[in-house]
Order: structure tokens, then C-alpha cells, then sequence
């Protein structure tokens, strides 16, 4: 029987050469929106990525107004949508999907975290067949919401706890930074 490269433990690496580097994000150091959004509004959204430095990370950036990254499917309403970015974060023995959604008001993310990770599953799918698997990714859905951590009071950088709403959706409220390590000890409210 062949051996596949399973149990190769860095799964970094093969999801470097399965991606195109074209959906790298451009700064690996910080999740980033600036945009127009309804109403002809405009927001501006950065979080520093705090490493864990026992852990490797990778981040992509899906973003449909740059590129069609579904070019098979027509323009039918919300088909295409998918979160803002996918950090992909190796720690020990396991291997972690955030899938990130930038918001500024109160508006929902569940269909855009879903498709995201239906989408990541497929890829995964695709890479488990050329030998390039990963085995038991933990996904993480989380959120970002400008105006709930702008609504938190000025100067406060300690959040007690990180909070799952009722779609188990990681609703992350720190205002300038986005710390790896407390999202990988984080429990999914729903199992």
C-alpha cells in the first residue's frame, strides 16, 4: 500500500502549495477591510494578528470583488458569498480553519461563515485525494463586529470571555488585535 503524506505534521505547508498564492492575504500580519458598505457608508476594520508562538499560521483572503472565485456558479443572490479571510493556524497536533467575517452593524454573517466552510471543507476534500490530506480540521466561525467592540468602553483591552451566539458563531470584540491563542482555547458553545 502507498504511503500518503498524512502524516506529514505540516499541514501549513500543504495548504501553501494547494491554494493559490494569488488568495494570500497581501499582509500576513493583520485582518484588514476598508470599504463601502450601505448607504453609501464607508468602514474601516484592522485587527493585528497576535501570533502564538507555538503555533504557524497562514492567511487567505477570498474576496469576490477582487476576483471570481466562483466562476461556475451564476449570478443568483447570496450564492457567491463567503467570509472575508481564512487563517489556517497548525498548533501541536491539531489544525485549525478561523473562518473570519468583518462586520460593521448588525447585520448577519451565518450565510457567509456556512458557504465559507463548505467551500474550505471541498478544498480539503480535493487535497486529501492527491495524498495532501488533513486530517480533523477544527473549525472556528468568528465574527468581527465593528460597532458591538467600538460600543465596549474606551481604554478596556481585557475581554473576560469570548462569546458564542446562538448559530455558535465566535462573536470576537477586541478592538485593535486579534490573539490567536485565545481563539485555539476557546470551546464551541454546541458540540
Amino acid at each position: 500500500m502507498a504511503k500518503t503524506r498524512c502524516n506529514n505534521p505540516d499541514r501549513i505547508e500543504r495548504i501553501r502549495k494547494i491554494i493559490s498564492d494569488s488568495f494570500l492575504a497581501k499582509d500576513q500580519t493583520k485582518i484588514l477591510e476598508d470599504k463601502s458598505c450601505d448607504a453609501g457608508h464607508s468602514f474601516y476594520m484592522e485587527r493585528k494578528i497576535v501570533p502564538f508562538s507555538e503555533s504557524e499560521y497562514v492567511l487567505y483572503r477570498f474576496d469576490p470583488d477582487e476576483s471570481d472565485i466562483f466562476p461556475y456558479f451564476k449570478e443568483t443572490k447570496d450564492l457567491k458569498k463567503i467570509c472575508d479571510y481564512v487563517l489556517f493556524v497548525e498548533h501541536g497536533d491539531a489544525f485549525y480553519t478561523f473562518l473570519i467575517e468583518l462586520k460593521w452593524g448588525s447585520k448577519s454573517s451565518l450565510k457567509q461563515l456556512e458557504a465559507s466552510e463548505m467551500f474550505i471543507k471541498h478544498i480539503l476534500e480535493h487535497a486529501g485525494r492527491i495524498d495532501y490530506c488533513i486530517e480533523n480540521p477544527i473549525y472556528r466561525k468568528i465574527r468581527i463586529n465593528e460597532s458591538q467592540a467600538k460600543g465596549k468602553i474606551k481604554g478596556t483591552t481585557k475581554v473576560k470571555e469570548l462569546t458564542f451566539d446562538e448559530n455558535n458563531i465566535l462573536v470576537y470584540t477586541r478592538m485593535t488585535d486579534f490573539r490567536i491563542k485565545e481563539i485555539l482555547h476557546c470551546n464551541n458553545r454546541v458540540s
